[in-house]
Order: structure tokens, then C-alpha cells, then sequence
């Protein structure tokens, strides 16, 4: 039959999963239509998103491997443990690819792409080893297809979790081992055989990071509106709707875990934003301001499963959160909050020394965006007109 699929390359044990999954679905066609169209079978591509990803969990980040980078104290120096330094996970640049089907996860960068595909090309040959970027230099007449390390069916996407303040999505897919199903025989009250077939899963967990609670919001709608579509064309309808849930509670948790034995309080602003420092060839080290009804933080945000040492908790699903205050203090210590230079996204906080033995606290603080840095500006304001 011709059935179209997108011109995206993929692994080997997707397209196993993928071929399964469209024989499975011709199978079902046939059953039903006596001259079925395999036309309605054909995949086709919904949506492109640019996003900055962190995989959790071993099946993630066996595609997309973690970006570890050196963890960064408060004034730009490297963190370590006796002799080893310490490592954090920073983000990768992926491009995500919806279809009517399934997610594609593309990398968009060359630091997303493991280490034994950054191999020297012959000039401009079509022969690429997967997976690989497509050269900057390529032409239409050239006729690259993307690679993808990932390809998961929108069937197994099994929830989203919406981040505290609509800061970041978790994406949580639990693919079947479809390849190694086991068939048992399981004993009824009166003595029947049943056969039982089982089959193992895996977890995938992916953490977008979006920072901006009004795009996050936009996401969700599109996800949401899409999935309605792909119901109301196919055959066989894979869910009604995709679940939601948050992970409100956690971070709560995590919060009050990092500041004790001090109560956190209300919370009245939470983003995900940079630190950076004036001197130094030092990049810029993601971090999350928290903002109280008695306290700023600046925190360290790593996620269970990212790759550190840091973020190890056994029993704790893939991508729950895991804090760490890097620098704090009370509302009455803050001098001074403003927009650092002619960039809108970057923020100075002063914080003032508690006595004359130490020195007051400059925070270089960068946002995603000029929108994040207004709403920090003036709810850092408001907090300590309110205090005094």
C-alpha cells in the first residue's frame, strides 16, 4: 500500500517500533474496509518547535545524551568535592517535530549530538553518518533529510507535567518493548489456561524549558487542539485528550528541603534565569530565583535523572526537581534592583551585608526574556515596599 511518512531518518529501534505500530494499524483497517484507503494511514507533520531540552532518566539520555557542564558557585568559582570537580546539566537545543503520529526530537545544535557522530564529513557528500545535522552550507537541490535520535508515537506519550510556574514541561513517554513481548500461561479459579502476553516499557522523561508562562500557556493550547484534530481524522481515536499534572508539590517540597530549618513561606515569584559575571571567560550558569514574602533565593535547580551526582534519588521519578541555595537573604537587605545595561533581559540585585565583617552581594542576573526581567523587577519592588 502507499502510505506517505515524513522524510525524517530515524533509529533502528524506532522504525522497528514504527513498522510494528503501521502494520498493526493496516491490520486494523483491512478487518473494517473490504477496499481500505491506506491513504488515511499516511503521516503527516503538524507543527515545528524550537526548544532548549534536558532528558532524565537511562532511556533519554541514552538518545540524547547530558550536556554536563561545571557546577558554578556564587562568585563564578568551580564547585568541588575533595579533588573531582562538580558537574551540573545545562540544556540542549533540539528542534521537536509533531505529527499527526508521533513526536520527532531533531537536534538543533552540535552540541546535541553525541560524541561518536562529531566526525569530519567529505565536503559535501550525501553519504552523513546518523545521526548528524544537516551542513549549514546545504542547498535544497542537495536534499538532506533531518535526523532524529528520537522518534516517539503520540499514543505513549502518558501525561505532561506542567512545571511551577509554568516555567518549564516535562514530557513522559513509557515506549513498549514491543520486540521482546513475552507470552505467559496464567491458571483461572477452575483450573483454565489463559495466555498472557507481557511487555516490558520504557521511560522516557524530557524537560522543555520554556520560561514564560504566557508561551507555555500557548503550547499547551496548540498540544491540546492538536491532539483534537488527529482524533477527529483518524480511524481509531489514541486518547481523548493529553492528562496534565504539576509538579507544585514537589518543588514545594524541594524548597522547603533547601532552605531549612527556615519556613519558605509564600511564594511570590518563581523563574529560571542566568547567572552571569562581569570579569572572567566564564559562561553564564542557569539558575532559579525565588522570590518570598521574606526572603530572595538564588538557587541551583537540577532534575532526578539529568546525569548528576546531585540529582540522584532512587525511588524518585525522572524530572522531579532538586534544589540548592547558592546565594539568599531578607527582604530589608535588598539596595537595589534595576536593569543592568541596554540588554532588557539583564537585571543587577544588590543585596546589603548583614554586618560590617562581610560585603554586600551583587547578583548579574540574565532572563530569557525582557518580559521575565520587567515582572522580577517589579515584584522584587512590591515585596519590599510591603516589608518596609
Amino acid at each position: 500500500p502507499c502510505i506517505k511518512m515524513p522524510r525524517i531518518k530515524i533509529s533502528d529501534f524506532d522504525l522497528e517500533l514504527a513498522t510494528l505500530e503501521l502494520q498493526e494499524k493496516i491490520e486494523s483497517l483491512e478487518r473494517v474496509d473490504s477496499f481500505p484507503n491506506y491513504s488515511v494511514l499516511s503521516e503527516k507533520i503538524m507543527d515545528v518547535f524550537r526548544f532548549d531540552v534536558i532528558p532524565c532518566g537511562r532511556p533519554a539520555t541514552s538518545c540524547l545524551a547530558p550536556n554536563r557542564r561545571p557546577l558554578r558557585g556564587f562568585h563564578g568559582d568551580i564547585v568541588t568535592t575533595g579533588i573531582k570537580d562538580v558537574n551540573m546539566t545545562e540544556c540542549r537545543q533540539i528542534v521537536l517535530c509533531m505529527s499527526d503520529s508521533a513526536i520527532y526530537i531533531v537536534p538543533d545544535s552540535k552540541s546535541s549530538l553525541p560524541k561518536s557522530s562529531l566526525l569530519p564529513q567529505l565536503g559535501k557528500s550525501k553519504i552523513r553518518k546518523y545521526p548528524s545535522r544537516i551542513p549549514h552550507d546545504a542547498t535544497f537541490n542537495d536534499a538532506y533529510w533531518p535526523h532524529a535520535i528520537a522518534r516517539h508515537p503520540m499514543e505513549f506519550l502518558e501525561r505532561i507535567t506542567i512545571g511551577f510556574g509554568f516555567q518549564r514541561l516535562i514530557l513522559h513517554f513509557s515506549i513498549p518493548d514491543k520486540a521482546n513481548e513475552k507470552s505467559e500461561s496464567v491458571y483461572g479459579g477452575q483450573g483454565d489456561c489463559m495466555s498472557v502476553v507481557t511487555t516490558s516499557s520504557y521511560e522516557f522523561s524530557y524537560i522543555v524549558l520554556i520560561c514564560n508562562k504566557l508561551r507555555t500557556m500557548s503550547i499547551i493550547q496548540k498540544l491540546q487542539s492538536y491532539v483534537k484534530e488527529i482524533n477527529s481524522t483518524k480511524l481509531e481515536k489514541d486518547r481523548e485528550s493529553i492528562t496534565f499534572d504539576n509538579d507544585d508539590k514537589v518543588v514545594l517540597d524541594a524548597l522547603g528541603t533547601a532552605v531549612a530549618p527556615a519556613s519558605v513561606g509564600a511564594i511570590l515569584h518563581y523563574q529560571i534565569l542566568r547567572q552571569r559575571w562581569k570579569h572572567g571567560e566564564r559562561d553564564a550558569v542557569r539558575r532559579v530565583c525565588v522570590l518570598t514574602d521574606t526572603h530572595i533565593y538564588l538557587l541551583n535547580e537540577n532534575y532526578v535523572g539529568d546525569g548528576t551526582t546531585r540529582a540522584k534519588k532512587r525511588g524518585t521519578p525522572p524530572g522531579n526537581v532538586v534544589l540548592e541555595v547558592v546565594d539568599s537573604g531578607t527582604l530589608d537587605l535588598i539596595s537595589e534592583i534595576k536593569a543592568a545595561d541596554e540588554d532588557p533581559r539583564s537585571i543587577t540585585l544588590v543585596i546589603k551585608a548583614p554586618s560590617r565583617l562581610k560585603r554586600a552581594h551583587r547578583w548579574r542576573l540574565l532572563c530569557y526574556d525582557g518580559e521575565g526581567a520587567e515582572r522580577l523587577i517589579d515584584d522584587v519592588r512590591k515585596a519590599t515596599v510591603m516589608e518596609h
